[in-house]
């Protein structure tokens, strides 16, 4: 029987706040799957996951985040789609929030809300997770195109297709900009249901590797644009 909502984890390494993540997602409703991709983790990640009896999934070397949810998606039953990381979690309110809108909008292929980026324990705000008008002090809510903030359709993934693969960091972004190049309708919340951990370990703290990414994917949406003739 298919579940009405799949959540999908990407994780590599991540017993540590595995478990929170897990936690956070579970806590949201009774009629999701949640499915872990185990990215070639060589540590205790696949046994915490199995632990809480969710599906898990494992790569035996590492192939990728995008990789990775490429995978979840494949493996998922739900009608609906959602994300979260293994060092991130949801807030409370997060699936009925957002099952909300998309119900009343038909039309509505996929939704955001605004997310937070905080200090995981032990670690510093990093720099790379604030704008500079708050560096003084104080958080934030970020709004912003990151699969942990998104509940889409299934369909949205059959027009936009499935994460670019060779997209190591920014693959998000990517998928974004393709599904804003084909007008995909969405909507953004400003409503913060998502806390983003800043640590050691984030892949957005290589902001050069990010960078580098990030501009081949605006680069990508430019030379699509320019194939069909737009300004």
């Amino acid at each position: 029987m298919s579940a009405a909502v799949s959540v999908i984890i990407p994780v590599r390494d991540g017993a540590r706040t595995l478990a929170r993540s897990i936690q956070s997602v579970l806590s949201q409703a009774d009629d999701l799957e949640v499915i872990v991709v185990d990215d070639g983790s060589t540590d205790d990640s696949a046994a915490i996951a199995e632990s809480f009896g969710v599906r898990v999934f494992r790569h035996e070397q590492s192939l990728g985040v995008a990789a990775a949810r490429n995978r979840g998606i494949a493996e998922s039953t739900g009608d609906l789609v959602a994300f979260n990381d293994a060092d991130d979690a949801w807030r409370p309110g997060k699936l009925v929030s957002q099952r909300a809108l998309l119900a009343g909008d038909p039309d509505l292929q996929f939704v955001l809300c605004a997310f937070q980026n905080v200090a995981d324990e032990g670690f510093p705000l990093a720099a790379w997770a604030t704008r500079p008008a708050a560096r003084a002090g104080g958080d934030e809510a970020l709004a912003g195109f990151i699969f942990q903030a998104m509940l889409a359709r299934r369909t949205a993934f059959e027009r936009v297709g499935l994460l670019d693969v060779e997209m190591r960091w920014s693959e998000d972004t990517d998928w974004f900009l393709r599904a804003l190049d084909l007008g995909v309708p969405h909507h953004r919340s400003a409503e913060v249901l998502v806390t983003r951990f800043v640590h050691d370990k984030n892949l957005t703290a290589d902001v050069a590797m990010s960078q580098r990414f990030l501009v081949r994917a605006v680069r990508a949406s430019v030379l699509r644009k320019r194939s069909k003739g737009s300004p």
